[in-house]
């Protein structure tokens, strides 16, 4: 009896958790990988992501790069309950105008067992201080990953 009522009681701590199947390590497992961004006004960025998280900008069209920010969030005190998200932000341009490109990653585990990096967001703003211009310039960024499997990159939806 005491052990039925130990494995209700775990069963019950356990559903309050939204983490789902990823842990960290699981997570980057999925998202790492060579990954290429198309934008209209910082142009082509070619990057990768590594099995610890950092990104690293390997070619890019853009004449600087400010360094590449990232954050994790994972669990209940992530973005999205239960699915991890890795927020990446290309920083370019000067104090005086500043163009950001912004792209949020998460990783899937469906039913039939499938894992699958999908992307939730892209999107390009600018800040223009001194003409006093701050907007969205772009939506929607193409972002193609690596598939070493297919030897080419694929579009990622």
């Amino acid at each position: 009896m005491k052990l039925k009522s130990f494995l209700l009681l775990l069963t019950t701590i356990l559903s309050f958790s939204s983490m789902g199947y990823f842990d960290k390590a699981d997570f980057l497992d999925e998202v790492r990988g060579k990954y290429i961004l198309q934008t209209e006004y910082i142009g082509e960025i070619v990057f990768l992501v590594r099995s610890s998280g950092q990104v690293q900008v390997i070619d890019s069209d853009a004449d600087e790069f400010l360094p590449v920010q990232t954050q994790i969030s994972i669990g209940d005190n992530g973005m999205l309950r239960g699915l991890p998200v890795l927020q990446i932000s290309f920083n370019s341009g000067s104090d005086e105008q500043a163009v950001d490109s912004y792209v949020l990653l998460t990783a899937e585990h469906n039913w039939d067992a499938t894992k699958k990096t999908t992307l939730l967001a892209s999107f390009t703003v600018e800040n223009d201080g001194p003409n006093n211009v701050a907007s969205v310039l772009s939506k929607k960024l193409k972002l193609l990953k690596y598939n070493s499997s297919l030897k080419k990159y694929v579009v990622l939806r």
